[in-house]
């Protein structure tokens, strides 16, 4: 860390359209006053900050997520993720200069959209039943010794995974089928975990979300065995392009 003072730095909380003052005063970590910095169409929205307090705590991360949310119901926001800080006014300056065009073109893109968290869980010991049986060798020590026994281990394992991940890949593929439609946007990822074949975020319009939820739901129906467990409505963060840089080891957002 340089020689600045670590409070004196900036935590961002979003990207925001135009630089018209806020509708109402907003506080955020600790309390700190919330304000605008405009570079020609957007601005960022920062507080000061003392570094070292950033914490993922559930204290902070509710204030985050409250905030951004307030900032939604204002105005077109791109998210930033938690725990970003700039060293300095100048330098979120630069950082919306320097990706402009970008951030422009995700708050066009993104207005009035909101994001719905899914995750689909199943049994994994019922996933695996309609696995077929590896075969397994008459002697598992025979001329081919115990090097032998350990690489058909390996195999039959390696075959496990694929199978589970075939079923997942399945799975997430009726998913995309039957919510992709109620989408404008969605993001998909298979197998996490062993538990968790199908996870997802998808980009509806503000006040349409129902109807994916409704679907969801529908889907829950006509397989009790899994579990569809769906959140939200959230900001967009999985379908911002582009993010901002954090200088003092927070997450990129």
């Amino acid at each position: 860390m340089n020689s600045q003072r670590t409070q004196d730095r900036l935590y961002l909380y979003a990207i925001v359209a135009g630089g018209q003052p806020l509708a109402e005063p907003l506080a955020g970590l600790a309390d700190a006053p919330v304000t605008l910095l405009p570079y020609q169409q957007i601005a960022a929205v920062v507080s000061q900050v003392d570094v070292d307090q950033v914490r993922p705590e559930p204290e902070q991360l509710l204030r985050h997520e409250q905030l951004v949310e307030a900032l939604m119901a204002q105005r077109s926001t791109l998210p930033v993720r938690f725990g970003t800080v700039l060293s300095s006014a100048k330098r979120v300056r630069e950082a919306l200069a320097e990706r402009y065009a970008a951030y422009l073109a995700d708050l066009q893109r993104l207005a009035g959209q909101v994001e719905i968290g899914l995750r689909v869980v199943w049994d994994v010991a019922a996933a695996r039943q309609g696995q077929p049986a590896p075969p397994s060798p008459e002697e598992p020590f025979g001329s081919g010794g115990p090097g032998a026994s350990y690489m058909l281990i390996r195999a039959r394992e390696a075959a496990a995974e694929r199978f589970l991940k075939e079923q997942a890949q399945t799975l997430a593929t009726w998913c995309q089928q039957r919510l992709g439609p109620l989408a404008s946007d969605m993001v998909t990822r298979v197998l996490a975990t062993d538990g968790l074949p199908v996870s997802a975020a998808f980009l509806a319009p503000r006040g349409g979300e129902a109807a994916l939820l409704a679907e969801a739901a529908q889907m829950q129906r006509e397989n009790p065995k899994l579990a569809f467990v769906c959140t939200g409505p959230w900001p967009p963060y999985h379908f911002v392009e582009r993010r901002a840089e954090s200088e003092e080891g927070g997450r990129e957002a």
